[in-house]
């Protein structure tokens, strides 16, 4: 039996088909602990494929229609393996744990979650791949917080938890059922029309049928002196941390295009409503943000400009893949239109911190020992593929960012130069925060960047 999909998984369906071995698909970790007890590993993993349908599902894409494909049995071993090395943190175990998070997982024809332990006298490397199909921040959560439960209840010999009494169909069905009815179709007509006149949009005319790859900058850590400036102003503000990032983002990315009405998108969940907060599964979306910085003649006024912007997409929640849809762009039968401007944010578990060097960071607390994180080289792209993106979090008292953006746009030098100048933006904005945007003294040289293709 097919399942209808979500309309995330859609566009994800469409990626696919241009880009299968985009390692931007993927949520990626590594970790090391002591000599694992690989039975008892097996066992946990396959109660934790037991309780959550999502693990072993198939995308099913013919062309005319994207679904799900659930099974009710599955092969242990076509999610967990072992390797032997000779040393846990050798050079041969690096490089063979790299190896393996290179390989793509096509979950057409795989199951979209697998893991490998790379076992050594001295100890282990945890390797866990999971396919943005079914991944999003929160199942991520729910896959650390489930492989723990189902180990202590094993070890104790305690029964197991119910499994979550809502299933991933039922957050498809209340996401259709969100955007049926007058007042769906007038959410829908509202995001339609935000999109018309852009001078620079969020998104492509048509895909790009060969992406030539992202060239990303240094993580810029902002100083924590200005950090704690920056966060203490937008607590003032009633705004959050990514609130905060997007503005600056949207002040420069106006400066770079030499553009003043500016088009973004950046992913939005749906808050795990309508009681889905255990259930695993993509529950997130990439919605497009609109500015007219005329509208702003200061960062504070910028900053409430985002909170607005990103409050208003939020409580409408139009799937990015319905607003295609309203455009006459089918992605069910033709290539998606790329993101071409994205800002990301990434949040960090407590000491641990998020995913911006596009290497794993996650820790899971195997039944076998403490574990922690382990530094893997892996192909770093952002998640989408696009022509500018903005990786951000919050973490350990500092605000930090990377640049991303496609390489044949800028050379690497380039773009290094442009992420520390963004880095001198957010301090001189710290400073002046009510001053006139244009008397700033870190604004970037305009037209850097010559992006993106007439609106759609």
């Amino acid at each position: 039996m097919i399942l209808p999909a979500s309309e995330n998984q859609k566009l994800i369906a469409a990626s696919l088909r241009l880009y299968p071995n985009a390692a931007t698909h993927y949520f990626s970790t590594v970790s090391k602990g002591r000599r694992p007890d690989l039975d008892l590993e097996r066992s946990v993993l396959a109660r934790f494929i037991e309780r959550h349908p999502m693990m072993r599902s198939r995308l099913s894409d013919d062309g005319r229609g994207v679904g799900l494909i659930l099974s009710d049995t599955f092969q242990i071993d076509d999610y967990i393996s072992m390797e032997e090395v000779d040393a846990c943190e050798s050079a041969s175990a690096v490089a063979a744990a790299s190896a393996f998070l290179a390989r793509p997982i096509d979950p057409r024809i795989s199951p979209p979650y697998r893991c490998r332990f790379f076992v050594a006298p001295d100890g282990y490397l945890l390797v866990r791949m999971g396919h943005h199909v079914v991944f999003d921040g929160h199942t991520r959560t729910i896959l650390l917080r489930d492989l723990q439960m189902i180990a202590q209840s094993l070890q104790a010999g305690d029964p197991m938890p119910p499994p979550p009494a809502k299933t991933y169909q039922d957050y498809v069905a209340w996401e259709g059922a969100r955007h049926q009815g007058e007042a769906g179709r007038r959410n829908l007509d509202s995001a339609v029309a935000r999109l018309g006149g852009y001078e620079i949009l969020p998104l492509s005319r048509k895909a790009r049928p060969a992406h030539p790859g992202m060239l990303l900058s240094p993580v810029v850590i902002v100083d924590p002196e200005r950090s704690a400036q920056l966060r203490g102003f937008a607590r003032e503000e009633g705004a959050s941390a990514f609130n905060l990032f997007v503005a600056v983002y949207v002040l420069a990315l106006g400066d770079l295009t030499g553009r003043r009405d500016v088009g973004v998108a950046a992913p939005f969940g749906t808050d795990r409503a309508a009681g889905l907060s255990n259930v695993a599964g993509n529950m997130i979306d990439h919605l497009p943000l609109r500015f007219d910085l005329a509208e702003a003649r200061t960062f504070r006024a910028l900053v409430g400009l985002a909170k607005q912007r990103m409050h208003e997409a939020r409580r409408r929640f139009v799937p990015f893949n319905a607003i295609l849809k309203g455009l006459g762009h089918d992605v069910a039968v033709a290539p998606r239109p790329y993101l071409q401007a994205i800002v990301s944010y990434l949040a960090g578990e407590p000491g641990i911190p998020p995913n911006l060097l596009g290497t794993p960071t996650d820790v899971y607390q195997a039944p076998s020992g403490a574990e922690r994180p382990f530094w893997v080289p892996a192909r770093a792209l952002p998640l989408e593929l696009q022509d500018i993106g903005f990786l951000v979090t919050d973490f350990a008292g500092t605000l930090r960012f990377r640049l991303s953006v496609r390489a044949d746009l800028v050379a690497q030098g380039q773009l290094d130069a442009l992420a520390q100048q963004l880095g001198e933006l957010f301090a001189a904005l710290a400073d002046a925060p009510d001053a006139p945007l244009e008397h700033i003294p870190a604004r970037f040289q305009t037209g850097v960047l010559d992006l993106l293709e007439p609106a759609i």
